[in-house]
């Protein structure tokens, strides 16, 4: 999951258009650090004898729970802000998520490969982005 998003990260430019470019830049930094080891722990997975059938329960459970620390935490800070209840902030976020430039957009492709039977993470080549963001760093 963390690779599917740091493909999205790396892959679009204009992703934090609007973030401060120190928070920027730390994102695409833990996405190339996602991507970089994103077939490690799936590898050791196969070799000590991992089924298919936990692998993707796994992946669902880690959905499930992603998705709730992440609403967690943001019912926590609008809470603390005053804002839970405002439906501006709700649909700023889902425009944010799954608008036209939504961070999510695109990514159901990416997330849905995951439970193929002949799956492996580097399927989804994209060294492309890790060099370009290396050569950025220089």
């Amino acid at each position: 999951m963390t690779a599917v998003m740091a493909e999205k990260v790396l892959g679009e430019a204009d992703i934090f258009a609007v973030a401060q470019p120190a928070m920027a830049e730390l994102w695409r930094w833990h996405a190339a650090e996602e991507m970089e080891h994103k077939a490690v722990a799936f590898d050791v997975y196969r070799a000590i004898g991992g089924t298919e059938k936990m692998r993707r329960a796994a992946m669902r459970r880690s959905t499930f729970f992603l998705i709730w620390d992440i609403l967690h935490g943001v019912r926590h800070m609008l809470k603390c802000d005053g804002k839970l209840w405002s439906p501006k902030v709700w649909f700023s976020g889902l425009a944010f998520l799954f608008g036209k430039r939504g961070v999510l957009r695109g990514t159901l492709k990416l997330y849905r490969d995951f439970f193929r039977k002949d799956f492996h993470p580097w399927q989804h080549d994209n060294q492309q982005l890790l060099k370009r963001w290396s050569l950025q760093q220089q």
